[in-house]
């Protein structure tokens, strides 16, 4: 599934009715979706390190499983229960001990999307574990599109048939639960504002515009301004 830039106009312009527009609570983190070899590691990579440039407060959560991959481990049954706990752990140890935000290149909803689309047990647990986590720890939420880079299969589970596949399956199953996440967390009425959704769906090519939407939606929506620079011993 490769965009141009026209056609990511029209699927942000189509996903707008959904967007919302400010939130009650700051955002904690920033997920990165997409297929496999799409760019998620580049891209959220870069961004955070785009971010400590500019001297915010955020942390990097790696991919967990990216580490099994290394020793052609395969997923398993209820392994994926315990890489979900395991991506979660990560994130949580940062976001519970620190008021960073967290940028995430494998995203616990993603590991929730690989339940679900390899039949895994667990997927209902997990997804609900999910909604918990984004009522504590808002999120921002971008889903990748492919570019033309060529596809890397090293230490990947997916060939590149199947991820394209993935694009598809990925987009429908986000478009599918962000709703009825923002639905569920609507019946309390402290979480009120709180609107989990996609936030940026774009190509990867279009890094500069991603960088632009999350750094204006952190410092105008949120106040999260700069932190002062150590001084030099």
């Amino acid at each position: 599934m490769k965009w141009t830039f026209q056609e990511s106009e029209e699927i942000r312009t189509m996903f707008a009715n959904v967007r919302p527009k400010h939130t009650s609570r700051p955002i904690r983190r920033i997920n990165f979706f997409g297929a496999p070899g799409v760019g998620k590691s580049s891209i959220s990579s870069w961004l955070f390190s785009k971010l400590k440039e500019d001297n915010l407060d955020v942390e990097f959560a790696p991919e967990y499983i990216k580490t099994w991959t290394y020793i052609r481990r395969e997923c398993k049954s209820f392994d994926q229960v315990y890489i979900f706990s395991k991506q979660m752990s990560i994130e949580h140890n940062i976001l519970s001990n620190s008021k960073s935000i967290v940028v995430s290149e494998c995203p616990i909803l993603l590991n929730c999307f690989y339940g679900n689309y390899n039949k895994s047990p667990g997927f209902n647990g997990c997804m609900s574990i999910a909604q918990e986590f984004e009522m504590e720890y808002p999120s921002m939420n971008i889903f990748l599109g492919r570019g033309d880079s060529p596809y890397n299969p090293n230490f990947r589970y997916h060939d590149y048939k199947e991820s394209l596949n993935i694009d598809k399956e990925l987009l429908l199953f986000l478009t599918k639960w962000f709703p009825v996440i923002r639905k569920n967390i609507r019946l309390e009425k402290k979480y009120l504002a709180v609107s989990p959704v996609l936030d940026i769906i774009s190509p990867i090519n279009e890094k500069d515009y991603i960088y632009k939407e999350v750094k204006d939606k952190l410092e105008e929506y949120y106040a999260i301004r700069p932190t002062e620079p150590e001084s030099p011993t």
